[in-house]
């Protein structure tokens, strides 16, 4: 069991190295997507009432990033640390990002955060 488990996480380190050795081989060729980030009611007063921003980006991650640097007031409003801040969840063209940050996006997603439901 203590070796699958092992396993398991070599495979996902793996698996995020290579999706970070695409996203900057797609960034060097352009090939990024063109996203936009819609910004949820709730933190709009805190970017003068924008609604959303286009960002180049090939990973949910990469496009918080680009948010925070276009808008600074959203640093750490949505992310926190290596993960989706807790109390949100992200769709990407209307599906929830399960991978979080790692979610890849295709040409001209349309990203969306909604307050997280909890319960079971």
């Amino acid at each position: 069991q203590r070796d699958r488990t092992r396993c398991g996480c070599a495979d996902a380190q793996l698996a995020d190295l290579a999706a970070e050795v695409v996203a900057s081989d797609q960034r060097e060729a352009g090939l990024a997507a063109m996203a936009t980030v819609h910004i949820p009611a709730a933190l709009r007063p805190s970017c003068d009432g924008r609604t959303s921003l286009e960002v180049e980006a090939a990973t949910l991650g990469e496009a918080l990033l680009a948010l925070e640097k276009a808008l600074p007031a959203m640093r750490q409003k949505l992310r926190h640390e290596e993960s989706i801040a807790p109390g949100w969840a992200a769709s990407i063209d209307g599906v929830i990002a399960s991978q979080g940050l790692r979610t890849r996006l295709a040409a001209e997603s349309h990203i969306y955060f909604h307050p997280a439901i909890g319960g079971g």
